[in-house]
């Protein structure tokens, strides 16, 4: 923190505490989001209560400091970004109310996806469903006015919301709802001159409002002041939504929620020509769809170069794919509304081929791969071009959607870039997305001709530049030409709610004019900083700029599910990251404890390399930080002890009765967790004798190599290692268990690879030998597996002998269903009569092999593999395992425990030691490896 103070940050620290930061690793995480601008803010606020909001508004009105509300960070326009004090909604504020049938009560962190899981047992659902709707909040919502692919059908977000809580520039809590005209004499002293003034207002500007009106079926540009005056009502909740945190700070609202349909059906149309494609969309319209998507040629021959695999699903001459969805409680009247769409479109018009249709859901998400994939497909590019999205939002009203397609097909072949074409054509909806690179002066120049044109080409089809993600610091410059009309009205409303201009005052009503074009987070003069480090290697500074800020590890990052800290999201890593190789924060940021707790907060599970959209290698970078933070930064004893864990195992082994004895004392326990750091909490496996080592002999049965790993040897060599070696022998392979040495994916879990390279070398000359005789090696261990088939060559790509290692390298059990499959073996398993529950760990998650354990299980005859939502079990190798990291350990699993002890299995299988370790302790069950059961049932005598 800094040592001076402005006397505001004195007032806010004084009133606030540690809810309020201005330390330079902080203000980097919060210069980003899911947009492409960069700015760094003045402060980060994470206000706990109502009161907290008030008094960080009240300090800077005092000194005319900005104020920004922000929630996940997920809107691409950049309107949660700036030069101002920061609020993060969404630690806090997350409860939700069930009013009444058709209303709850929300705070503005709610997740959309979370509020949705609420509702779902009372057979309701929350209308508006952007795609974000994993790790959007409420509050994101309201400010944006949000949309989804339900729009054509339900209407954006404004239309879903009853009352709005906003806290005011004044420091007041202002509430805006739908009042009858003959009861705003009757207000209190605080409501009574807003709704006065609104109503002056929006009659002053009544011809102006309806000459002004969007020709479009949706609009989220500008402050919504069409229809919330009528000659009996005025509605300043719906004017709040949209109004992007310029009229106030949100802390909740009531919204209203609807009936779900009980059944949907999907059916796509080919089409050659968009005219047609547009007289279809006004026909399917008319048909009562609940969504109309569509993606174009564009796209289509992108997404076929990325994944060739989706060609079933595309003819050749395809060049507009249409989805349309309908819904009813009646499957019948769905399949009635297919063969009507097929008469009209395919018959009686022949505008168009028929695609598939479907009211099964899993054939449903197989018709719907190709638009389901679009931005995933699209994020996935490699190199320096990016998809921008800069021109992505504007809808036009569908009767001229097509027209307008057509006129940007004609624009787009003026420039050379790559771009692709989605969107809701229901609503005529555009999402464009050009593939350019910021940094590139001819990219660039190319990005701001379009960006003119495109927004010429708007207003001559009388559209909206924004259907639903909102204008932001990316189209407030343009709404002078926009709505030319209706800025004096819009500066008045400005003026009424925030006299003295510190509500987010780029957005909407700028305090003062700018282009779309500044404050980039990538240009012509983005430069690089010498970090003397691997990040000053290319690849790397491409995998850190890979992330773009999305913000889906909110959704997956165990550590932050549990702690709902941005610094532990894996877009904090890379965000923090591209401050020190850009050097917009110093390298000497990496040294101080804010740094060291972000890249702490990395587990190393992997999960971000199957489950971030993009596949940035947070892990790889955040053990490369680890490296260079140790430089300086000398290991806790505890890291020492748990970076040894072979060692340690070997030891207590040699000394079986002894270590499982003592091990249980709580005093010995005590004294270990003083002197080692090891939680005194933490249940340890029992351990057992090393086992001797199978002689390797002269015969002519196929051989198999068999790396056992640490938990397999010490602890379960009578489970683990000796089910592994007898089912190969039962399947004629001569088993090979070599000398081995650490796998050491805890010392590269901590950054320590100057320790790991010479165990790394010894165990690939060992195995080399069997890689050239193309003896296959099995891992039984997720993690040891994960070590050699994915992180070795990622930190040391210059020894090539460590990728061959990998490429005859195989999990046990992808390796054993195909021997299984090949041999008829499932027909010989054994029947075992119990209920049982897997858990995949993360590391064997991150293999992304062919098959897996449950493909094995379910060939037992008898066994009932039960379904559970599986999450993290958090014990993370060893961070689980010191006395700092215990409680958020066990927090992290506790979602994966009481998955599991709602099923109540006989057994948990997990293929991962500490796994088994974590779940045993947080379920007080039996936890076994699968290869276990596997030869249980295995038996050919």
């Amino acid at each position: 923190m800094n040592t001076t103070l402005n006397k505001w940050q004195e007032e806010l620290n004084s009133n606030l505490g540690s809810k309020i930061r201005w330390d330079a690793v902080t203000l980097q995480l919060y210069s980003t989001a899911a947009c492409f601008y960069e700015i760094t803010p003045l402060a980060v606020v994470i206000p706990e209560s109502i009161e907290d909001i008030q008094n960080t508004i009240s300090v800077c009105a005092e000194y005319k400091i900005p104020v920004l509300p922000r929630g996940a960070g997920s809107s691409l326009s950049g309107n949660s970004v700036g030069r101002a004090v920061i609020l993060d909604l969404t630690r806090n504020f997350n409860q939700v109310e069930i009013i009444s049938e058709n209303l709850v009560h929300c705070g503005v962190g709610v997740v959309l996806n979370h509020l949705q899981g609420q509702l779902k047992p009372l057979n309701k659902k929350f209308a508006p469903d952007p795609s974000s709707g994993n790790v959007c909040v409420i509050g994101g919502m309201l400010g944006n006015n949000s949309g989804g692919p339900h729009t054509i059908k339900h209407g954006n977000m404004y239309k879903h919301v009853d009352e709005v809580d906003v806290i005011l520039s004044n420091g007041k809590l202002f509430k805006a709802k739908n009042i009858k005209l003959t009861e705003i004499a009757e207000l209190d002293d605080l409501h009574k001159p807003y709704y006065e003034r609104m109503k002056e207002l929006l009659e002053k500007y009544k011809s102006e409002i309806f000459q002004s009106r969007p020709n479009s079926t949706k609009n989220a540009s500008g402050y919504q002041v069409w229809d919330i005056l009528t000659e009996t009502h005025l509605n300043l909740a719906l004017m709040m939504v949209g109004s992007e945190g310029t009229l106030g700070v949100f802390s909740g609202a009531k919204l209203k929620v609807i009936p779900t349909v009980k059944r949907r059906g999907i059916i796509s149309f080919y089409f050659s020509d968009i005219a047609q494609m547009g007289i279809a969309v006004k026909h399917l319209r008319a048909l009562g769809a609940s969504a109309i998507e569509f993606v174009d040629q564009s796209f289509i021959q992108l997404a076929l170069s990325f994944k060739p695999e989706l060609k079933e699903f595309l003819p050749e001459h395809v060049k507009y794919l249409l989805y349309v969805e309908f819904e009813s409680d009646d499957e019948k009247e769905i399949e009635h509304l297919f063969e009507q769409a097929k008469l009209i479109i395919s018959g009686k018009e022949k505008l168009a081929e028929i695609g598939s249709c479907s009211t099964n859901e899993t054939e449903i998400v197989n018709i719907f791969k190709i638009r389901k994939a679009a931005t995933v497909i699209l994020n996935k590019i490699q190199g320096k071009e990016k998809p921008v999205p800069f021109v992505e939002d504007a809808a036009i009203h569908p009767d001229v959607f097509s027209d307008f397609l057509i006129d940007l097909s004609r624009l787009l072949e003026n420039y050379t870039f790559k771009y692709a074409v989605f969107g809701h054509a229901g609503d005529g909806n555009l999402h464009l997305r050009p593939i350019l690179n910021f940094k590139d002066e001819k990219s660039f120049a190319d990005a701001e001709d379009l960006m003119n044109k495109f927004v010429e080409l708007v207003y001559k089809f009388k559209g909206t530049l924004s259907g639903e993600h909102g204008d932001g610091r990316l189209r407030t410059p343009f709404l002078k030409k926009s709505f030319p009309k209706l800025l004096p009205l819009f500066k008045e409303i400005k003026h009424l709610f925030d006299p003295i201009h510190i509500m987010n005052p780029d957005i909407i009503v700028p305090k003062n004019e700018y282009e779309w074009t500044k404050d980039l987070r990538y240009s012509s003069n983005y430069n690089y900083e010498n970090t003397f480090s691997d990040f000053d290697k290319d690849a790397w500074k491409l995998e850190i700029e890979k992330c773009h800020g999305c913000g889906t590890c909110r959704e997956y990052c165990p550590v932050f599910i549990a702690t709902g800290k941005e610094e532990a999201t894996a877009r904090a890593k890379a965000n923090i990251l591209r401050g020190i190789i850009s050097g917009k924060i110093s390298r000497d940021e990496i040294n101080t404890d804010n740094f060291y707790e972000i890249m702490n907060y990395c587990l190393n599970c992997g999960q971000c390399l199957t489950d971030c959209p993009t596949e940035v290698n947070i892990p790889g970078m955040a053990v490369i930080a680890k490296q260079e933070l140790h430089k300086k930064r000398p290991y806790k004893f505890s890291e020492f002890i748990l970076q040894r864990g072979k060692l340690v195992s070997q030891f207590a082994s040699s000394l079986t009765a002894l270590s499982n004895y003592t091990l249980k004392i709580p005093v010995v326990r005590k004294t270990m967790q003083g002197i080692t750091g090891i939680d005194e909490r933490r249940i340890f496996p029992t351990f057992s004798k090393l086992k001797s080592k199978k002689k390797i002999l002269e015969s002519s049965k196929r051989k198999v190599v068999i790396w056992s790993g640490c938990s397999a040897q010490f602890n379960d060599s009578k489970g683990e290692l000796e089910a592994s070696i007898q089912i190969f022998e039962k399947l004629g392979y001569q088993v090979i268990l070599p000398e081995w040495k650490c796998c050491n994916i805890a010392k590269l879990s901590y950054g320590n690879f100057k320790d790991s390279i010479d165990d790394i070398d010894f165990n690939a000359s060992v195995l080399m030998k069997y890689v050239e005789d193309k003896i296959p090696i099995i891992f039984t261990s997720a993690s040891c597996g994960y070590a050699f088939m994915r992180e070795y060559f990622t930190f040391f790509p210059e020894l090539d002998e460590l990728k061959l290692i990998a490429a005859g390298s195989y999990d046990i059990h992808d390796y054993l269903v195909t021997e299984f499959q090949r041999n008829g073996i499932s027909k010989k398993l054994l029947t075992i009569n119990k209920k049982i529950v897997y858990h995949e760990p993360c590391h064997l998650k991150s293999q992304k092999n062919k098959y897996g354990p449950k493909d094995l299980l379910k060939m037992i005859p008898g066994l009932t593999l039960l379904d559970i939502q599986d999450n993290c079990c958090g014990i993370a190798g060893t961070f689980g395992m010191k006395e700092e990291n215990f409680d958020l350990s066990m927090e992290i699993g506790s979602k994966l425990f009481s998955e599991v002890k709602r099923v109540s299995p006989d057994l948990v299988l997990s293929g991962c030691g500490t796994c088994q370790i974590q779940i045993n302790q947080g379920t007080e069950l039996e936890v076994i490896h699968p290869v276990k059961m596997i030869n249980d049932s295995f038996n050919i005598s």
